[in-house]
């Protein structure tokens, strides 16, 4: 069967593109081969550095080996206190070390608590938990002193815990970051890793929000639902991720930095709202391990691909180097597949929000300018959603939309009880997003 037309023009539109950015410098957006190796090569190496009680401070982790004779660090990252981390490294045999930077100058100096992986002087490439004790400056990690740890820009090592403050404008929050985790994962994952990251302290009064954008995407496409929604009954969570990479992995991630939060906070209700792909990337977090988070009742999706995106297709069978989440968007791959193959855990609501806001002047378009109308409303996702609802915006505007806050604002409306404010107390503000 051949396409209609509209779809073969798009298809025609995309290969024309794609094409003219593999002859151009535009193609300096995809990854080298060798990123795309490194990515495949590589895993996330875990732990949790424990310090001794009073020891306050920034604490520095690091996986690296010694084959050279001198230490070569493979991943450093850096944490507000002692608490969880993951390191992100090519696949060999590494030490794992952590010591307590009192002086915050990423050097490891005489006098400063350190300490190894407990049990284990090297670490082979895995998801394997390790442990490191903060003991006390007679434990010298392997690591001669005056050891000085960068990132892989050169400034310091990247900020790694679950929960950390930080705000919409931060640099690793951006859009050109964003963008860069999209095209090449690897050296993101290195730069800026992933995270679940905080506007403001955690107030257990207040029910946590955990947004989650889509491919391209960065946290400051959640600019105006964070400046709109209730502050008195909601706080903002952002998860921070590399939108290029596979999306089980990122589900992994995600789950990962919730796991650390809800022990360390423990929240009992949250909900999770994602837009386009992180849709997908949610739904197979709460498929593998929602009975783990039991803190999470409701999950709200706009605009996903839920029959993943025929584009992707090209890009797979046509690109010199293929973003690995391109392969989890093929419409009727093994990932689209297996994502329905499991219902949602009970007591977790899924509703699903649609655009239909095709491009201008188009006649039959059946999309919002992205992703078609037959992929949003795959009916494997309409089968399970507690509600569906569409709205004339396209896969942009659907984030700053009146009309979507609103019905978004009442599906919330009954979960948490508004709460008592004293005569004259003003609504809380959004300023920790600005």
């Amino acid at each position: 069967m051949f396409p209609r037309s509209d779809q073969l023009a798009q298809f025609c539109r995309l290969a024309a593109v794609l094409l003219a950015c593999l002859w151009t410098a535009g193609c300096s957006l995809l990854p080298s081969q060798a990123d795309i190796r490194s990515y495949h090569e590589s895993t996330v190496l875990r732990g949790h550095v424990h310090s001794a009680p009073g020891d306050i401070g920034r604490v520095i982790v690091a996986a690296y080996s010694t084959e050279s004779g001198q230490p070569d660090v493979a991943d450093a990252a850096q944490l507000d206190s002692s608490g969880d981390f993951e390191l992100f490294v090519p696949r060999g045999l590494y030490r794992v070390a952590a010591f307590l930077d009192r002086n915050a100058n990423a050097t490891l100096d005489p006098g400063e608590p350190c300490g190894l992986a407990v049990g284990s002087q090297a670490a082979s490439v895995g998801r394997k938990v390790l442990d490191i004790e903060l003991a006390g400056p007679a434990t010298v990690c392997a690591l001669p002193w005056g050891t000085k740890f960068t990132g892989p820009e050169g400034g310091p090592p990247r900020r790694a815990q679950a929960g950390v403050i930080g705000h919409l404008d931060d640099a690793p929050n951006s859009s050109a970051r964003g963008r860069d985790g999209y095209w090449n994962p690897m050296k993101a994952l290195r730069a800026v890793g992933s995270n679940v990251f905080l506007i403001e302290p955690y107030d257990e009064a207040r029910v946590p929000i955990i947004f989650v954008h889509g491919a391209a995407g960065s946290p400051q496409d959640w600019r105006y639902f964070i400046e709109h929604i209730d502050r008195r009954r909601y706080q903002p969570w952002i998860f921070r991720y590399p939108s290029g990479a596979a999306l089980a992995k990122c589900a992994e991630l995600l789950f990962w930095q919730l796991e650390n939060l809800q022990a360390k906070l423990q929240p009992t209700t949250a909900v999770i709202v994602a837009h386009s792909m992180g849709g997908m990337v949610v739904r197979e977090l709460l498929v593998k391990h929602g009975a783990q988070l039991p803190a999470i009742r409701q999950f709200v999706s706009l605009s996903t691909p839920w029959g993943g995106d025929p584009f992707a297709v090209i890009g797979v069978e046509l690109s010199p180097t293929v973003i690995p989440s391109w392969i989890d968007m093929t419409p009727n791959g093994d990932f689209i597949r297996a994502l329905f193959s499991s219902a949602l855990p009970a007591g977790i609501e899924h509703h699903l929000f649609f655009g239909y806001r095709g491009p201008p002047g188009r006649r039959g378009s059946n999309s919002d300018g992205t992703v078609t109308l037959a992929s949003q409303l795959s009916w494997r996702a309409q089968a399970e959603a507690v509600t569906v609802r569409g709205f004339d915006e396209d896969h942009e505007s659907i984030l700053s939309s009146p009309r979507v806050m609103q019905e978004f604002d009442r599906l919330l409306a009954g979960l948490v009880p508004a709460p008592a404010l004293a005569p004259g107390m003003p609504r809380p503000t959004s300023r920790g997003a600005r």
